[in-house]
This record gives structure tokens, sequence and C-alpha cells, in this order.
């Protein structure tokens, strides 16, 4: 059997601690084999090191803004967990990441069309964006212009993703996404004529009490 290449110590070098419960640092310690088996795909360690000190970040900023111990997959009623990003949470009304671009054209931003309509997040959801993806051919979606709060990030072209043969991207630093922040991406596309529906999404996780975590329309 071939050894597990990654372990806390390679990915994570600063140490688990810190935290301002105990237990977090526990259970998030528990849960780097799924975090590493999850991110294996990405393939560089440096770029895993990215996203795992992201997690990391995140869990500390919940346990802040909650007021909570971070619990894992499987927290208690009284704790936070974590759980891959569904769309629902971020406004999408289906639990596929598809996305219908408008008729007119935007490949020049003469308009501009709405990836993630803009969304303010609740006070008990915290999210971690790391990527984007685009699973379609030849995508329709040109840029994206990623807006979390009061920010607004740099104009991203995504049409590099053809270049090397990828149906994703993964950010320079991941993007932590507060309780009552508003979060909104739009995006240019292809100059058509009429509406293209596309298989693509967020790559990222959501940090939230048990409630949340088990609730079918977490929004609602």
């Amino acid at each position: 059997m071939t050894p597990w290449r990654w372990t806390v110590d390679m990915v994570y070098a600063k140490g688990l601690g810190g935290f301002k419960y105990p237990a977090s640092g526990e259970n998030l310690r528990k849960m780097m084999p799924f975090f590493f088996n999850d991110l294996d795909w990405i393939g560089n360690i440096s770029i895993l090191e990215k996203v795992v000190s992201g997690i990391v970040d995140a869990v500390k900023k919940a346990e802040e803004k909650f007021d909570q111990s971070f619990g894992g997959w499987y927290p208690a009623s009284n704790q936070f967990g974590i759980a891959p990003l569904r769309p629902l949470l971020i406004g999408k009304t289906d639990c596929r990441w598809i996305w219908t671009d408008s008729a007119s054209a935007t490949s020049n931003w003469s308009a501009e069309d709405s990836f993630i309509a803009s969304h303010a997040l609740l006070t008990d959801e915290l999210i971690l964006i790391y990527g984007y993806f685009n699973l379609e051919p030849v995508p329709n979606i040109l840029e994206i212009w990623i807006q979390p709060g009061s920010e607004k990030m740099p104009i991203w072209n995504v049409e590099q993703m053809r270049v090397g043969g990828k149906g994703y991207i993964i950010f320079p630093e991941p993007l932590i996404i507060e309780p009552r922040s508003t979060f909104a991406v739009l995006a240019a596309t292809r100059g058509l004529t009429t509406q293209v529906v596309e298989e693509a999404g967020l790559l990222g996780y959501q940090f939230c009490p048990k409630a949340k975590l088990i609730t079918k329309e977490p929004t609602a």
C-alpha cells in the first residue's frame, strides 16, 4: 500500500493552534484526512496548503462569529460544522450548480450577468470560496468579477482553463465571506442571441451551526 502523501505537518506547517475553543483544533485535526482526500485532485502541495490555511482561518473566524466550537462534519447541537458549499446557501434555487445567462451580448462588459446575484449571508452562515469550475466543453462565461462584502476583487478571465485542459481555476487566496456580508459574482459572456445553460459553480465550503447544516432550504 502506498503511504498517503499528505500530512498535517506537511500541509500546514504553522500547526493547529490558537483556537478559542480547544475542541475546535481537535475536531479540525480529525478532519484533515478528509480535506486531503477531497482536495487531492489539486495535486500541488503549495496550493493545497493555501486552501487548508483558508479552512483553518475560516474555523477561527466562525468561532468568534457564532460563539461556538467547531464540531467537524457531525457537530453537536451547540457547535458549528462544515459541509461542501451548497448552491442554495448563496441564493440559488436549485441543488445543482447551473447558471443561465441572459440573451444579450456581454462579451465586452457592455452589460453584465449575475452569476451569483447579490446575496446577503445570514447571521449563522460563513463561507469559504477557493475556486471556480465550469464543466462545459466551450464555456460561455469569459470573465468573472467577484465582490465579497464591500470589496471588489480584480476581474478574472477564466479562458485560461481551456489552455490547460482543466474545468476549474483555483484562486490565489481563498475568500472568506462573513455572516451578514453580501456576496455577488458578475460575469461577462460570449455574445449570443439566446440564453445558454451551463454547469458552472464555485468551489468552497460552508460553516454553519448544526441546525442550519441539516436544513433543506437553508436561506428560507
